[in-house]
């Protein structure tokens, strides 16, 4: 090969590699690369997890039940529960804790007591122990009544000793919890209010709970007799 051939090929690979590159030329597969590229909303990439707190079901908080407190959590005595015997009075229902409570007798024959106020209907004798006997009606200041079948006694205990209360019949045992205690409302004048330690709310119905310390207290000088 002589020198002129061998300058022309020179020539021919310099112009070759001088050629800016063919876009059709990339290979097939950078192509394919991107369009498998998933489109995302709002510029993010698809399948990313979601940030916590958002969108998930585990974050719809409960609607808070009527406690007053939010869901999940209890007030301090919420859960704590009290016996309240329940019995009728004058077509309400009034309560005496448990705890106060030593038993429920029919009513029987009493003894009389001189000079004692009307609401004490006498004295009885219950397995030697002297008992006086409340009538709860005129204790509370309720229009008299005769005795219905249903009454019954019922018997306290505190430290002064074991007293009476007749009263028109039996409700039972509810166990009331702390939460459903309300005090007395002051629409209720004074004197009404004297005999009651408060309000007990049992689903619907609404319960008086007796201050059994204050019923049972006789003044020294009394007129009404």
């Amino acid at each position: 090969m002589d020198l002129v051939e061998l300058r022309k090929k020179k020539k021919a690979e310099t112009e070759a590699a001088s050629k800016p590159p063919d876009d059709s030329s990339a290979p097939a597969e950078a192509c394919d690369a991107e369009d498998a590229k998933p489109a995302s909303d709002g510029g993010e990439e698809a399948g990313a997890p979601s940030p916590p707190g958002e969108g998930t079901s585990a974050d719809v908080v409960p609607e808070a039940p009527e406690t007053g407190l939010p869901f999940g959590e209890k007030g301090g005595r919420e859960e704590e529960r009290f016996d309240l015997l329940v019995f009728r009075v004058g077509g309400e229902e009034y309560g005496v804790r448990v705890e106060h409570l030593s038993e429920v007798i029919r009513p029987s024959v009493l003894t009389a007591v001189p000079r004692a106020p009307r609401y004490i209907l006498g004295i009885h004798s219950l397995r030697g122990t002297i008992v006086p006997i409340f009538d709860l009606r005129r204790r509370l200041g309720l229009p008299d009544t005769p005795a219905a079948k249903t009454a019954r006694i019922v018997v306290t205990k505190l430290a002064s000793g074991l007293n009476g209360f007749l009263v028109d019949g039996i409700v039972g045992v509810q166990h009331v919890p702390f939460g459903n205690m309300g005090s007395i409302p002051d629409t209720i004048p004074e004197d009404g209010a004297a005999f009651l330690e408060g309000i007990a709310r049992l689903g619907e119905k609404i319960v008086i709970l007796l201050d059994v310390e204050k019923v049972v207290a006789v003044p020294e000088t009394v007129d009404n007799y």
